[in-house]
Formats: structure tokens, sequence, C-alpha cells
């Protein structure tokens, strides 16, 4: 690379070098290419089951990684109609059931709490003479509650 008298480097020089033997200009540049396409191997980080395998290098004296797994918990169960009681009943001409503090009419749909779980569940269809409300949960799950019989 040739300098100029003020210090500066003369880029005319250079470009006339690169030009002046393209053979050596493509290699270079297939060179740089292979270089920014070489495959990078991913990081492979294995995390130690015991002291004798190594020890988290940021908090040394912790004993997190060599903890006893705990059990995963299932998210998703199965919503049953557990705990459902009849807590009251009127009758008349459209008779209104109570189950668990919640009314129901029939076709009607509210949500209850059963078994620590908040459930939606719709009452099809309440039979105040011989004593039994027939329920269906969201799931499809249909019941047959009993309550004690109204006598007229």
């Amino acid at each position: 690379m040739a300098v100029a008298a003020g210090g500066k480097t003369n880029t005319a020089a250079k470009t006339k070098t690169s030009k002046s033997d393209p053979a050596v200009s493509e290699a270079a540049e297939e060179k740089e290419q292979a270089a920014v396409t070489a495959a990078i191997p991913p990081s492979v980080f294995v995390i130690p089951s015991t002291e004798k395998e190594g020890k988290d290098p940021f908090f040394p004296r912790s004993k997190r990684l060599f903890a006893t797994p705990v059990a995963p918990v299932a998210t998703n169960q199965v919503v049953t109609l557990g705990d459902l009681t009849v807590t009251g009943i009127t009758s008349g001409e459209k008779p209104v059931l109570t189950i668990n503090g919640v009314n129901f009419g029939v076709g009607d749909t509210a949500e209850i709490i059963s078994g620590g779980r908040r459930i939606s569940i719709q009452c099809l269809e309440i039979d105040p003479a011989n004593g039994q409300a027939k329920i269906q949960h969201s799931g499809g799950e249909e019941r047959v509650l009993n309550f004690q019989k109204l006598v007229k």
C-alpha cells in the first residue's frame, strides 16, 4: 500500500493491486465467504446431577442443582360432578332448585364450586313430585340429584 506525502494511504494503489490479479482477489473472496458460511457448532451445556460432576459457576455454594426433582402436577384434570347438594327447592308453576347455594330454573346455566373447583352446570329438568333434578355440566356428564319430595 502506498503512502502519500501527507501520511494518508493511497487508495488508488490499493485498488490497482487487487484488480491487477483477479485470481488472487477471487480466492480471497471465496475464503471470506467460506469463513462466513462455515457451520457454527451448537453449544452444549450439561447440568450436573451430583457435586462431583460440577457446580454452578455463579453460585458455587448453591445446592439447587442437586435437589430431587418435584413430580409434575397435572393441570388439566377431568372435571367431575363431585359434592353437589340440593340445598333448597321451591314448587309452583316454575320450580326453582338451589344447588350448593346457587338457584337454578329449568334450562338455567350457572357456575358453582364443587370439589374446590369452579364448574359450569345446566339444570335440564326439575321434578318436585318425585324429588329429582337432572343436571349436566359443560363437559357433558349428566347426573340426577335426589331431594325430599314436596307434598302438595
